[in-house]
C-alpha cells in the first residue's frame, strides 16, 4: 500500500486495498465503489487507467477507503523517494542552518507525537486530522511552486497614497504574504516614543526620525526576511521615502537579497495631494493629525517629486486614474510574474 500511494496511481491503491489482508478476503468493485461514491464501471477505469496526480483527489478517496492517515504522507514526492530508497534532493526542504533539515517525514514524526489537548473537559479538542491536512495540502502546493526564487515587493509612497490597500489586493491576488508598517511595529514605536519622553503619535520631530524610525524599519526588514528566508514571498508597505530614493541603501537590500537568491520588485503608488488629503481624512488615525492640522507644512517638508532611484513600476491611484487598486494590482501581478 505505501509503494501504491508513493506512486500516486489511484489503481494501484485500489487493488492493494482489495486484496489487502486486513479485510480477511477480497473486495469487489461494487464495494469499493459504494465506499468511495462512484460506480462500479468507474472503479474499473481507475484500476486500469493512468495515475491520478491531483492530491485532492487522492486524498479524498484514500480517506473514504480509510486508509491510515500515516499512509497518506507516502504521496508526497520526498516521501516517495525516501520510500524507495533514494536521498531525497526536494527543494521545498526548509533550511534551518546548522539544524537538521525539517523534511515530510520529519515533520509527521513530530505530528504523529502530538497530542490534541483542551483546557478543559467543556472546551473541545483541537482537530489533529485537519492540522495534519492542511500541512499536506500546502506542501503539495509549495512543491509545485517552489521552482520560483521568493520575491521581495516593496511598496512606497507618500501618507494617504493607498500602499496599503493595493499590498492588500496584491496578496489577495498572488497569494504572497502582505507585512505592512504600521500594523507591525506602531504599537512598539509608540511605546518606545512614551518611555523617550516623546509623543506616541509624533511621526515628524527629531526623536522619531533619528531614534526611533531606523528601529522601526529595522524590526520590519528582520520579519520579512524571516518570511523571504524560508522562500515566502513578501509585499511590504511602507513610505520608504528615506530608503526608495537613496541608491546606497537600494544597493545594499540588492545585494542582501542576491546572496539569498531572492528577486527584488520596487512599486511606487503615484497620487496628488488633493487625494491624499481626503483618504488621510477618512482614515482618522491619531498619528495623521499633525498634517491634517498643518496640511501646508507638511508639504513643504516632503519632496513631491521623489521617486525610487532604481527600475520600478508606478501605480497610479488619483481620483481620476484610469483604473483601480484592484485591476491595477492584477496587471501588475502578472508583469511581476512575467519578468521574473
Amino acid at each position: 500500500m505505501k509503494a501504491a500511494l508513493a506512486s500516486r496511481h489511484m489503481g494501484r491503491v485500489i487493488r492493494a486495498y482489495r486484496h489487502h489482508p486486513f479485510h480477511g478476503r477480497s473486495l469487489s468493485q461494487d464495494v469499493v465503489g459504494t465506499w468511495m461514491g462512484i460506480t462500479q464501471v468507474q472503479v474499473s477505469r481507475i484500476e486500469g487507467g493512468p495515475p491520478i496526480v491531483h492530491l485532492d483527489r487522492l486524498i479524498h478517496w484514500a480517506r473514504t477507503l480509510r486508509i491510515p492517515q500515516g499512509h497518506l504522507w507516502f504521496m508526497l514526492p520526498e516521501q516517495a523517494a525516501l520510500h524507495h530508497g533514494a536521498a531525497s534532493t526536494h527543494p521545498g526542504f526548509v533550511d534551518l542552518g546548522h539544524m537538521a533539515e525539517l523534511s515530510v517525514p520529519a515533520l509527521h514524526t513530530a505530528l504523529s507525537q502530538a497530542i490534541p489537548a483542551s483546557v478543559d473537559r467543556v472546551t473541545p479538542r483541537p482537530n489533529h486530522e485537519d492540522l495534519e491536512q492542511r500541512i499536506l495540502n500546502a506542501w503539495s502546493a509549495r512543491s509545485r511552486t517552489c521552482s520560483h526564487r521568493p520575491l521581495l515587493v516593496l511598496v512606497g509612497g507618500f501618507a494617504g497614497s493607498g500602499k496599503t490597500e493595493f499590498g492588500r489586493f496584491l496578496s489577495g491576488v498572488t497569494g504572497w504574504a502582505h507585512l505592512d508598517k504600521d500594523a507591525l511595529t506602531r504599537p512598539l514605536v509608540e511605546r518606545l516614543l512614551v518611555s523617550l519622553d516623546g509623543d506616541p503619535n509624533d511621526r515628524q520631530t527629531q526623536l522619531y526620525l533619528r531614534q526611533v524610525r531606523p528601529v522601526e524599519y529595522r524590526c520590519f526588514l528582520s520579519a520579512t526576511f524571516n518570511n523571504l528566508d524560508n522562500g515566502v514571498s513578501t509585499i511590504l508597505t511602507a513610505p520608504f521615502l528615506q530608503e526608495m530614493p537613496d541608491s546606497s541603501w537600494l544597493q545594499r537590500l540588492g545585494s542582501r537579497c542576491a546572496t539569498r537568491e531572492i528577486d527584488v520588485a520596487v512599486i511606487w503608488i503615484d497620487t496628488d495631494t488633493e487625494s491624499m488629503y481626503t483618504y488621510l481624512q477618512t482614515r482618522d488615525a491619531a498619528r495623521v493629525t499633525w498634517k491634517l492640522n498643518h496640511w501646508d507644512d507638511y508639504l513643504e517638508s516632503i519632496d513631491l517629486d521623489l521617486r525610487p532611484h532604481c527600475p520600478y513600476f508606478v501605480v497610479d491611484n488619483r481620483h481620476n486614474a484610469a483604473l483601480d487598486l484592484a485591476d491595477q494590482a492584477q496587471r501588475l501581478a502578472g508583469l511581476v510574474s512575467h519578468h521574473r
